[in-house]
């Protein structure tokens, strides 16, 4: 079995870490919570030494979402067509592209040819299935309502897809800005810069400090090319592992938590994923504190995160979801805390929930649509000021040069 290197709460909410041997997360969370009455919140598998096995190439044989949404809704409609699972996954393994996709379904099918149920063998899988598919599979399958959990995931994940999309598009543009910009300014530094410096130096000018830092950095460009593209890799590596720890994505999810414009767009990302998925949950029979168990693992924001895993352990203790939320105020916009106190008193927290999903994704477009204006005067300042330092810095050098002419 694989060892887990894991993060955990206890019932008082203090955080506990440490390593354990489990079929899957699923199996760990359960083996976490019967024995020490621990509550999951995040596993990363590790070797057996227990250092995280940290490297992840998923363009070089990882299985695109768009794959796995796809196979579960041609899944979820062969099944209701009456197919049997090993026929279907036939015809899914020869409609796949993924290489590493199709030796999993590969392997799907010989375990439900033994016998073995679709959800154990899920859980066999962690790279590919998240422990949100896994459990609701699971349920589904044990309370015979497979073909409606299928509708039900496949549902969620184009939802989710059509959001990571509109969340994309909205960056495309500021993106093209800034690269052309630093194109541009490269260009400048290679070709422009060398020139003035010849000429301020044949008439001896006196050049101010950002002159000089200009033209020592035009140098080292055209000097040391070699060493720029090693530091940018390497720098960029570094920034990209610290903001993999705990500690990293803690200074990122504060830094975007701080600035009103995201802000506003994160909460009302992460409010949509939390009520989609919840609702998803519920629907399909998995006991709450469950449910809140896994939706908190499927985030990535720390602050959500943690929110749910402790309000999870006060459920636990007897609490109401909304009960346990209302201390999280300042993480959640008020309106999800009213709807999920107003679903739990009329029994109707599911389709609720749904409703929320559907509300903040309307949100989370509008927003997205809007942030390209928001951003691109943002980037003008920025970029004005670039400018303006750079022209300043080449003018006066001039007037300098123009008055020794004289």
């Amino acid at each position: 079995m694989p060892l887990y290197k894991f993060r955990a709460r206890t019932e008082s909410g203090s955080e506990v870490s440490g390593t354990r041997e489990a079929a899957n997360t699923i199996e760990l969370g359960r083996i976490l919570h019967s024995d020490q009455r621990l509550f999951l919140v995040s596993a990363e598998q590790a070797d057996k030494r227990g250092r995280k096995l940290s490297i992840s190439l998923p363009f070089l044989g990882g299985v695109p979402f768009v794959e796995r949404m796809l196979f579960t809704r041609h899944l979820s409609v062969m099944v209701e067509a009456g197919l049997d699972l090993p026929r279907a996954f036939e015809v899914l393994i020869r409609q796949t592209r993924s290489p590493k996709f199709r030796k999993t379904l590969a392997d799907l099918r010989e375990d439900i040819v033994r016998g073995q149920r679709i959800g154990e063998s899920l859980g066999k899988h962690p790279d590919v299935f998240d422990e949100l598919f896994v459990s609701m599979v699971s349920v589904g399958e044990e309370s015979g309502r497979l073909v409606e959990v299928l509708q039900l995931l496949a549902d969620q994940m184009e939802k989710s897809h059509t959001l990571r999309a509109r969340i994309r598009g909205a960056l495309i543009y500021p993106a093209i800005v800034v690269i052309a910009m630093v194109g541009i300014g490269i260009l400048m530094f290679l070709f422009v810069v060398p020139r003035l410096k010849e000429v301020f130096a044949d008439f001896d000018v006196s050049l101010p400090i950002t002159t000089r830092f200009i033209f020592w950095l035009s140098e080292f460009l055209l000097t040391k090319w070699y060493l720029v593209i090693p530091v940018l890799i390497a720098g960029g590596w570094v920034f990209v592992k610290m903001l993999g720890t705990h500690q990293g994505k803690q200074v990122r999810d504060k830094v975007f938590m701080r600035v009103p414009v995201f802000r506003n767009l994160l909460r009302e990302i992460a409010s949509a994923q939390i009520a989609r998925t919840l609702s998803s949950l519920i629907i399909a029979g998995v006991p709450i504190v469950r449910g809140l168990q896994i939706v908190s693992n499927t985030l990535q924001n720390v602050y959500f995160k943690a929110s749910l895993a402790a309000s999870a352990a006060s459920v636990e203790k007897g609490k109401t979801i909304h009960e346990a939320l209302e201390p999280y105020e300042w993480v959640y916009p008020p309106l999800v805390i009213e709807m999920v106190a107003v679903g739990e008193e009329t029994g109707k927290l599911g389709e609720l929930l749904q409703r929320l999903a559907d509300f903040y994704e309307a949100e989370v477009d509008r927003t997205t649509q809007n942030l390209a204006g928001i951003i691109e005067p943002v980037l003008m300042v920025v970029i004005g000021a670039v400018v303006g330092v750079f022209a300043v810095s080449m003018i006066m050098p001039m007037y300098t040069m123009m008055g020794t002419i004289s």
